[in-house]
């Protein structure tokens, strides 16, 4: 497994480096081979196509896009500037490893993590009489990697004139990108055409149908289906998910009985867009379609990445005669929920 990263090793860490080495055709040094061969050697010896790049370099959904110098808002704002950080563009919030979604990580080969879904049987009976044997059931969560990756162009031009904004623009674009793609997966993988299975399409999580605006007692609902179902564990991480349309619409929408109006969705006090629904806290993303809510007890999600990090590669033939570098990352992932009742998922929009 790669060693954990320092503050100034992220700091130091360059894809810009990575790329620009691969282009020249010269062979990796420094903190990214390092890095590179320590994940190599954590997945067996199983040498990368590119180079592996650290997981925690970026906070990523495979993009597409051409940079060049000779057109102003896709690379050449970027030549001859001292340009520290790129704005970055406004993407979808990431959700589940922010409710507390637990991560693996660096994992070589298949993983499968046992399950107990029956219990031994508790007896009360006579001094002298014979308990009747019993035995606990087990199944397995297999882990198995699904492929994830993203691509974009470079203009050679751009490579050599710009500075540190390019570093930017290939984490942005494709590294940082590629999270948003995971969170996504997360929580709502279809398990076919070889995505992983989200929170959604997992077989037997809980299901609340509103039916038109939302009440209190719906709301009180989502926590009684993880009661009911003993998913209300006392160490879990609990919290609703929905989007920006349905927290407006509850911002709005006061609870029964309150002397002074006390809304479904109130301020959180942290600073953050997020809110408090029914005490755990709630957040807001594009990432959930059709304004669809879910609660859940987030540390039952598990988020599985095999190897270190996305392995990035630069290819400066491709389309050698447009003086283009084309640069592909490719990571390798998969989800699965612990207990599916720990989740309940409303089938309609909560901003009716």
């Amino acid at each position: 497994m790669i060693r954990d990263l320092g503050k100034k090793e992220l700091q130091r860490y360059s894809v810009q480096r990575v790329i620009d080495r691969q282009f020249k055709g010269m062979a990796m040094d420094g903190l990214e081979k390092e890095l590179s061969d320590e994940a190599d050697l954590s997945s067996g010896g199983r040498k990368a196509e590119g180079c592996i790049v650290p997981w925690e370099i970026f906070a990523g959904k495979a993009s597409r896009r051409d940079l060049s110098v000779g057109t102003f808002g896709a690379g050449g704002a970027l030549v001859g500037l001292d340009i520290r950080e790129p704005i970055d563009v406004l993407r979808n919030k990431t959700v589940c490893l922010r409710l507390g979604a637990q991560v693996l990580s660096g994992l070589s080969s298949n993983c499968a993590i046992p399950r107990v879904t029956g219990t031994v049987t508790a007896q009360a009976l006579p001094e002298s009489a014979t308990l009747t044997k019993s035995t606990p059931v087990l199944d397995q969560i297999l882990l198995v990697p699904h492929r994830v990756g993203a691509w974009c162009d470079f203009s050679r031009q751009l490579l050599l004139q710009a500075s540190l904004s390019v570093e930017g623009f290939v984490r942005n674009d494709i590294l940082r990108t590629l999270g948003v793609k995971y969170d996504y997966l997360m929580l709502q993988g279809a398990g076919a055409n070889s995505e992983p299975t989200g929170i959604l399409n997992t077989a037997g999580i809980g299901s609340l149908t509103f039916g038109g605006g939302a009440t209190w007692a719906q709301i009180l609902a989502f926590e009684k289906s993880l009661g009911q179902a003993n998913a209300d564990t006392v160490d879990g991480r609990f919290g609703y998910a929905t989007t920006p349309n349905v927290r407006a619409k509850w911002k709005g929408v006061p609870k029964i009985g309150s002397t002074f109006p006390v809304f479904f969705w109130e301020d959180l006090g942290d600073g953050s867009a997020d809110g408090k629904v029914n005490g755990y806290r709630a957040t807001a993303s594009n990432q959930i379609l059709a304004d669809a809510v879910v609660f859940g007890n987030w540390m039952e999600l598990v988020f599985a990445f095999f190897g270190a990090g996305p392995d990035l590669m630069s290819n400066p033939y491709s389309r050698d005669t447009d003086g283009v570098v084309r640069v592909t990352a490719n990571s390798y992932i998969d989800v699965a929920v612990r207990h599916a009742p720990s989740f309940c998922w409303s089938a309609d929009s909560g901003a009716q």
